[in-house]
């Protein structure tokens, strides 16, 4: 029979467990009692008959023994594992985000196939019960598949079910049948172990069995049974050794992961040789088990009864179940010395993985008073006690500590934090970290550039210095590209509190990748696992990058990317990329809407930029300040000619304004009286251009030719004539003439002024129309004119009281509420404002400006806390300039239903 060996696992498990430290789990940290001193740790499971973990044990329920003495408990904490897998999911992500703000601790574990002693194929039956038990597992939990054996693939500790399904399917078993083969004489281990230790009886006994014919022919098969023995002893012990160095190689690895971990050790048996030193070596591993913080849970295979490649029956029942001890001790030694347990699995054993998930949900975290010898650094012996019947209490059989136990204690730099958190296979959350990657073409083509960008804290009002890393891994576990270094970053705006924003890059080939990255500052730490599918949109001749949207504090870059889900400021950036022979024949249009499919309210179309050797950029600001807070989607349009190529998207958020705490019952005029409301005013619609035509029709200008004297008719109507046809000059010498000192000049000035304004003069014109008034006062078309044009020249807090004067003079006259209402807004009286602008709306209902922009200020009044009359009349009002605007052909009826939908959703 040929020798089998197998392979070893001298670096199984490096990539996810190395360097991690204590300090990267918060929630399994040491006891610590009076004085500070770091208690001694002792994790303990205690579960009733059922099989349910006890939660309701307090410290004095315990009582501890190293090395048979007594030890004082000092606490005795519950610490849960991890959540329900069927609890409430948390919110959703942005598209293409990862983040540890839900990492919830978690439990590692590591589902050990020990393939040399399982026979091929029969892993099959159990296999859907521990892919059953991995569905049930927490989103926080992580496990690595190990498999032991030639050629045996393993993973590193994952959260993705799928591949973890892919890895366990890949380990059936590599047993070949012991005794079947080369060998004639089917040989138990038990059978074979009593021959090869020289026992004449069991020797006797096969030889009755299995030979015949001369003494010389019995003879010769009596030294095959021999030889058959020790061949089959010695590869039941290669077995055994080949599996307890496999283990030894693994919880040597995971002992660099201070934290609990359980180990599922599937396998049909192996043999613990008392003569060969195996019990003492399997207890060896118990206590590199309890070093390493990790629990050995056994499940042995039950041996097929119907195997047909099973040439003779056993010897006897009595040996047949011998050989099941034989396999069988060295798991329940092992578990046994491990705080686990042997369980054996008959048929899928589901009922089983069913129980060790409730086992496996929580434990008690003992703080025993520590004492100097227990660091000498050898084993000592420990018992845990209950007092309580019908318990089962799992710990460790023996504790190993002080080989290295300044390791935890010695202070780090905080690039070694970072190392450690970059390395540990659970996330760590004690400093928030959200991050999402963007793909770009490399500087070779056939490279893909990732933009790394890392939103880190979330409370941050001046600039900090941080230890940042990231590793770029592939999918067998290989780093590719990455950095650790210390940074200073800064919040958006100095003194309000935010995130601060870190951006790397790496180049890659294309295919799927894991970014690990950490950050540290000072003792909290954050890391991650952003998983990355590093390639471009394949349109033929062009490949385009993702949208890319943010929301940044102008003035903006927009050579540059803006990475952010939220809009805080006013502005949304949208950025992509195209590449190719045809990328510069592209046509790009930016779009916003409220849904993915829904219609636009707000539109741009987008100017390419070749920015590079067939490389374009669209980038383009949007505001945003006219937009209820919430979730909208910014999309791209990209068409070719008249051609639609392709539609991308990217969601953000507008965040909500800095409220104001206004009444929300009472009359808010009380709040308007001490605190500003300003809403929001286009120069386009204060400043309106003076109409010449409207000056010179014969209703306007009766009033003030009324008051021209006689002697200065001639010079005046020779104005008007000039004025008719544009010719200022003449104009305004013609209307100089017809002023007079000693006469009325009002009607003069006034179409001087005119003759000012039409020409593009304002300020000289307002000039004119202040010395009118003296005379004119009782012509409201002269606070018209200068209001205007202080308006056009800018000088609002000159035009105001001219508009109030004429307001407050003629209450009835439509021309000055509107401009007022304007006004108001923009001096912070915003309550005003609406009031006027509903008597506007009142005198006009087909006004499409003022009923859209009274819709407009009644949702940002509202959003600022303040109510005009009360919530309900609010929006009544609005709903009806709503039902106007839209009656009057009003097109932005996306934007109209995006307000009346925040002011519907205010409630009572």
């Amino acid at each position: 029979m040929t020798h089998r060996r197998h392979a070893t696992l001298a670096s199984i498990l490096v990539v996810a467990v190395a360097g991690v430290s204590r300090a990267q789990q918060p929630q399994q940290q040491t006891p610590v009692f009076r004085g500070g001193v770091e208690a001694l740790p002792i994790d303990v499971t205690v579960i009733d008959g059922r099989g349910e973990p006890v939660r309701d044990l307090i410290a004095s329920d315990f009582t501890v023994r190293l090395d048979g003495k007594s030890r004082r408990i000092l606490s005795a904490q519950w610490i849960a594992s991890a959540g329900d897998a069927k609890s409430p999911a948390a919110a959703p992500l942005p598209e293409g985000y990862a983040s540890n703000e839900q990492a919830a601790g978690g439990r590692l574990i590591v589902v050990v196939i020990d393939q040399p002693n399982i026979p091929f194929g029969e892993m099959r039956p159990m296999r859907a019960a521990i892919e059953a038990f991995i569905d049930r597992l927490s989103n926080s939990d992580r496990v690595a598949i190990v498999g032991f054996g030639n050629g045996a693939k393993s993973t590193s500790f994952l959260s993705d079910r799928e591949q973890l399904k892919q890895a366990l399917a890949r380990l059936p078993g590599q047993q070949q049948r012991i005794g079947v083969g080369n060998g004639s004489h089917d040989l138990g281990i038990s059978t074979a172990l009593a021959i090869d230790r020289n026992d004449e009886v069991t020797l006797s006994q096969v030889v009755a069995r299995d030979c015949q014919g001369t003494p010389r022919a019995i003879q010769l098969c009596r030294m095959e049974i021999q030889a058959e023995a020790q061949q089959v002893a010695a590869e039941a012990r290669q077995d055994a050794d080949t599996t307890m160095r496999s283990l030894r190689d693994v919880l040597t690895n995971l002992k660099a992961v201070d934290a609990p971990k359980t180990l599922m050790l599937v396998s049909q048996g192996f043999l613990a040789d008392s003569q060969h030193d195996d019990v003492s070596r399997l207890t060896d591993l118990g206590a590199l088990a309890a070093a390493a913080r990790t629990s050995i849970y056994a499940f042995r295979l039950e041996d097929n009864q119907n195997d047909v490649t099973r040439a003779k029956g056993p010897l006897n029942p009595a040996l047949s179940a011998e050989d099941r001890r034989e396999r069988r001790s060295g798991l329940d030694t092992l578990a046994g010395s491990a705080r686990g347990a042997l369980f054996d699995l008959v048929g899928t054993g589901t009922s089983v993985f069913e129980r060790l998930s409730a086992e496996l949900s929580g434990y008690y975290l003992l703080g025993v008073e520590p004492d100097p010898r227990d660091q000498d650094g050898k084993p000592h012996s420990i018992r845990v006690d209950i007092g309580r019947s019908g318990l089962t209490i799992r710990t460790h059989r023996t504790m190993l500590a002080g080989a290295d136990a300044g390791s935890a204690t010695t202070p780090r730099t905080p690039r070694e934090v970072v190392t450690a958190a970059l390395s540990s296979p659970l996330p760590a959350s004690s400093l928030p970290v959200r991050a999402v990657a963007f793909a770009f073409r490399g500087l070779d083509s056939g490279k893909i550039r990732l933009l790394i960008h890392a939103d880190i804290g979330a409370s941050y009002t001046s600039p900090q210095r941080l230890a940042i890393g990231y590793y770029v891994v592939d999918k067998d576990g290989k780093t590719l590209d990455g950095q650790i270094s210390d940074v200073r970053l800064a919040p958006a705006v100095s003194g309000i509190p935010s995130s601060l924003a870190f951006s790397g890059g790496a180049s890659v080939d294309p295919g799927d990748y894991i970014v690990k990255i950490a950050a540290a500052d000072g003792n909290r730490v954050g890391s991650l696992d952003l998983p990355v599918h590093a390639t471009l949109l394949d349109l033929g001749k062009v490949r385009l990058t993702e949208l890319i949207a943010g929301g940044p504090l102008p003035p903006v870059n927009l050579l540059r990317p803006s990475v952010g889900t939220l809009v805080s400021y006013g502005t949304v950036h949208g950025y992509l990329e195209a590449y190719g022979p045809d990328a510069a024949t592209l046509g790009v249009r930016f779009e916003i809407a409220a849904e993915e499919r829904g219609p636009a309210i707000l539109s741009a179309d987008v100017q390419g930029q070749l920015v590079g050797d067939e490389r374009v950029m669209f980038s383009q600001m949007m505001l945003v300040q006219a937009l209820p807070p919430g979730s909208y989607r910014l999309r791209a349009i990209v068409n070719q000619g008249n051609t639609l190529l392709t539609t991308l998207g990217r969601a953000f958020d507008v965040a909500p304004g800095a409220a104001i705490n206004a009444s929300k019952t009472a009359d808010a005029g009380t709040v308007a009286s001490t605190t500003p409301l300003y809403l929001p005013v286009e120069q386009i619609d204060l400043a309106r251009p003076f109409n010449r035509d409207d000056a010179l029709k014969p209703a306007t200008l009766q009033p003030f030719e009324e008051r021209v004297p006689p002697a200065a008719k001639p010079a005046f109507n020779e104005g008007i004539a000039h004025l008719q046809k544009r010719a200022y000059k003449d104009a305004e010498a013609s209307f100089k003439r017809a002023i007079q000192p000693d006469a009325d000049s009002a009607g003069s000035l006034a179409y001087l002024g005119v003759t000012y304004a039409a020409a593009g003069h304002d300020a000289q014109a307002a000039s004119v129309w202040r010395t009118t008034m003296s005379g004119a006062d009782d012509i409201p078309q002269v606070y018209t004119w200068l209001s205007d044009a202080l308006i056009r020249v800018k000088a609002l807090g000159e035009a105001r009281p001219v508009l109030e004067e004429a307001s407050g003079r003629w209450p009835m006259d439509a021309r000055f509420a509107r401009p007022l209402a304007l006004l108001y807004a923009s001096f912070g009286k915003g309550l005003d404002a609406l009031r006027l602008l509903d008597q506007t709306i009142r005198d006009n209902p087909g006004d499409q400006p003022s009923l859209f922009k009274g819709i407009e200020w009644m949702f940002n009044a509202h959003r600022a806390g303040f109510v005009v009359h009360d919530r309900a009349e609010d929006r009544r009002l609005a709903h009806a300039y709503a039902d106007q605007y839209l009656k009057a052909g009003g097109l932005n009826e996306p934007l109209v239903k995006q307000w009346l939908g925040y002011l519907d959703k205010e409630g009572p």
